[in-house]
């Protein structure tokens, strides 16, 4: 089964994400869902995950952060951007890091379904 981590600073997005599939059906386990960054790269640098869900947007710590961190860090982690951006600055950035997918917001459960199970 792989591992999980949702992160998002909007906690009714966050809830949101959380609660729209049912992750045990697409072999995930959803260890965690974090609003502070923060928090959520402790966990990382602490834990093997094997995907990250993340907003790019954040205070302190961004997704872009995140995923940089990843990938010279522990590059076989799939990071996911969970966006309202469609700006091609993120992606040229997602691109650089290595970023399995770029979703926008807002996300439907077609999206997220067709995602995890192309993972």
């Amino acid at each position: 089964m792989n591992s999980m981590i949702i992160i998002d600073d909007e906690a009714f997005f966050l809830n949101s994400v959380k609660t729209l599939l049912n992750w045990e059906l697409f072999d995930v386990d959803l260890k965690a869902a974090y609003t502070n960054p923060a928090d959520a790269m402790e966990y990382i640098k602490s834990n093997h995950v094997d995907i990250i869900m993340t907003d790019i947007k954040m205070p302190v710590i961004s997704g872009i952060d995140i995923a940089r961190y990843c990938r010279y860090n522990c590059p076989d982690t799939k990071v996911i951007f969970l966006s309202g951006y469609e700006d091609f600055d993120y992606a040229k950035q997602a691109i650089s890091y290595n970023v399995y997918s770029y979703v926008t917001k807002p996300v439907s459960r077609a999206t997220l379904t067709k995602l995890f199970y192309e993972l």
